[in-house]
């Protein structure tokens, strides 16, 4: 359990799936709503394949897509993946992708200073803090990669941040299911969401207004 500004929230331990009841799922994302914030794709960053809206909230892969350059190369991935273009270096932060089922993803948050070329391994201990999808299989990018066994398979993830507590937990928001939590990281440069997608599309959810909680 973890008490901060008045907020209670409910976690289990890291790596552990659990089904919530009724009552205590719709509590515990009525919680982590109160950070709910709006995330975009940064297209100056967007690898090999990425397509983006123009509103930045949707993005999806394409063979055909032009490889773009980026002024400073160390800025792009080489690789179908983004960062978020809002990047956090305290606080507590909540936001929601719709995944959907065919697509190959990854999601979660990396740190600004991450390895962008052709040779990135998604990993912990490389500044990626993610889950993702390939093919019929889920899994925790980890070391080692860890499967993650989720029936149903997930439409919209729910990804929360707690810089200060080095906490980056993992949502079914449908099934009102905790995924996965990586717990005790210390986070020292600014964490960024993190996006892989290596076919079909995904969107991240756009909340009314501005919530600010740096």
């Amino acid at each position: 359990m973890c008490r901060e500004s008045g907020v209670l929230l409910r976690y289990t331990e890291p790596g552990a799936l659990c089904q919530l009841t009724a009552g205590e799922g719709s509590w515990l994302l009525i919680s982590l709503t109160l950070f709910l914030e709006s995330v975009t794709f940064n297209e100056s960053a967007a690898g090999a394949g990425l397509v983006i809206s123009e509103s930045a909230s949707r993005m999806k892969y394409s063979k055909k897509a032009k490889s773009l350059t980026s002024p400073d190369g160390s800025l792009r991935f080489w690789l179908p993946m983004t960062l978020g273009t809002k990047g956090f270096t305290s606080g507590r932060h909540y936001w929601e992708v719709q995944v959907g089922l065919r697509n190959d993803w990854d999601i979660g948050v990396a740190l600004e200073t991450v390895d962008k070329s052709d040779k990135v391994l998604v990993k912990t201990m490389n500044g990626f803090y993610s889950i993702g999808k390939m093919g019929f299989d889920y899994r925790i990018n980890d070391s080692p990669c860890k499967t993650l066994n989720l029936c149903p398979r997930p439409r919209i993830v729910g990804v929360y941040l707690d810089y200060e507590e080095g906490r980056v937990s993992f949502y079914d928001v449908n099934e009102k299911l905790h995924i996965h939590s990586f717990i005790g990281e210390s986070f020292t440069g600014k964490l960024f969401p993190y996006f892989y997608l290596y076919s079909g599309k995904i969107t991240a959810y756009q909340v009314s207004g501005s919530n600010n909680h740096n």
